[in-house]
């Protein structure tokens, strides 16, 4: 798997270019390692303190521009299974559920409005100081927590939408 180190937007402009040239969106892989959780991933991820975990940081991409920075925590038995054709251009999701016969049910996000650091900024390509979002999010399959992740997006670039159903009361009029 091609790993890019990119600190900038120019060199992940670069490190992206490939796979931009296929599709006006894209997906690299800026880093990925295997470390021992730290006891507040472990608890994210249902795991013991210590216990084997991946960490995966990738960029996307929108017409060349970075747009987001993801960092993904998940058991490193899981992650094993993941190539680049999936982490670059496939489902993650999709790859777990085939691979590890698990069914991903369900997430949890925490979306917090955030102003970029210098180092943030130079890789998303905006001035330090500008607005971003931060959203952590905990996937579940059936077997429980499988993936903690934390992501920057650009706040220029994002727009959140949610749509809000309501469910009729069990006390409501019928």
């Amino acid at each position: 798997m091609k790993v890019c180190f990119a600190a900038n937007a120019a060199a992940a402009r670069a490190c992206c270019r490939p796979q931009a040239a296929r599709s006006p969106s894209a997906l690299c892989v800026l880093e990925r390692s295997t470390l021992a959780a730290f006891s507040d991933l472990a608890q994210h991820l249902g795991l013991a303190a210590g216990a084997q975990v991946e960490r995966i940081v990738r960029l996307r991409t929108a017409s060349g521009d970075p747009l987001v920075l993801e960092t993904a925590y998940l058991p490193a038995e899981l992650a094993r299974t993941l190539d680049a054709d999936v982490l670059e251009h496939g489902s993650v999701y999709d790859a777990l559920e085939r691979e590890h016969r698990l069914r991903v049910t369900r997430a949890h996000e925490t979306i917090r409005p955030v102003v970029l650091s210098a180092s943030l900024a130079r890789l998303l390509g905006v001035r330090r100081g500008a607005p971003a979002f931060r959203v952590e999010r905990t996937t579940w399959s059936d077997h429980g927590p499988i993936e903690w992740q934390e992501s920057v997006l650009r706040g220029d670039r994002y727009l959140y939408s949610v749509d809000l159903p309501r469910h009729a009361s069990s006390n409501a009029p019928h």
